[in-house]
């Protein structure tokens, strides 16, 4: 996990730059993860290139959209 973070912060859109900035100030991994989730959520990259920040676009770079689709019907999902 320790270089998937940058993995998943390249598929929500945030430069590898930023996150390079992020893996310098951060020491521990989940502060990593903190601090780019922070800076999707704010909107903190070309949004109008990767859109908002949405829950169906962190399952989608998760490999979860169908399970997140289910449980807006109320179905029975499985764990993540």
């Amino acid at each position: 996990m320790h270089q998937k973070w940058k993995t998943i912060g390249l598929k929500l859109g945030i430069p590898l730059s930023r996150l390079d900035v992020i893996d310098s100030n951060e020491t521990n991994l989940d502060h990593r993860l903190m601090r780019m989730s922070s800076d999707w959520l704010s909107g903190n990259y070309d949004i109008d290139r990767w859109g908002p920040p949405t829950w169906k676009k962190l399952a989608s770079v998760h490999g979860r959209e169908n399970e997140l689709e289910c449980g807006q019907r109320n179905c029975k999902r499985s764990r993540w």
